[in-house]
């Protein structure tokens, strides 16, 4: 049994604000600002998406993946390529979304329209050429599209002297 003065104070209505008015006989209301509402209805939102994303959460995995991926986000140019050709005029800058030990995915505003391209990374103070195959192209919405490189070799740098031009 709990000591009757914690019952007394358990008993009593709670106050509310000092200058706040209330009908005699009436109880305030715990409620939060619509403020303060829509902050947490934004953070839960967010969670949603973290939560559906989350590499360790299996239930949402479309099936097992021969390696684990890295969200990893850094920025790039993405080169189509055909054979030893690469059209560096229809070169995208643009970000990688995730990593893997064997290649990478990048995020673009349309389908690369090859099966092949060089990827140009920056990296540790070092610009690397990536050669690698397009293993799938899938569009993600709002217009973009999301570009899966499985990597085929490092192209040394001066291979295609033209791709110099593309500073990241």
């Amino acid at each position: 049994m709990l000591p009757a003065d914690v019952r007394r104070s358990l008993s009593r209505p709670i106050a509310g604000p000092k200058n706040h008015a209330r009908s005699e006989g009436s109880h305030p209301v715990l409620s939060f600002s619509s403020k303060s509402r829509r902050m947490k209805d934004a953070q839960g939102y967010l969670t949603k998406i973290v939560n559906n994303h989350s590499p360790t959460l299996e239930a949402y995995a479309l099936g097992e993946r021969e390696e684990r991926r890295l969200n990893l986000t850094i920025p790039v140019y993405v080169v189509p390529a055909l054979g030893n050709v690469v059209d560096v005029a229809a070169a995208k800058a643009t970000v990688t979304k995730e990593f893997s030990s064997i290649g990478f995915s990048v995020i673009l505003d349309e389908a690369l329209g090859t099966d092949e391209a060089v990827v140009v990374m920056a990296w540790d103070g070092t610009t690397t050429y990536f050669r690698g195959d397009v293993k799938h192209q899938s569009p993600i919405g709002a217009g973009l599209w999301q570009c899966g490189i499985q990597v085929t070799e490092i192209v040394p740098s001066g291979e295609y002297p033209e791709l110099g031009t593309l500073e990241i």
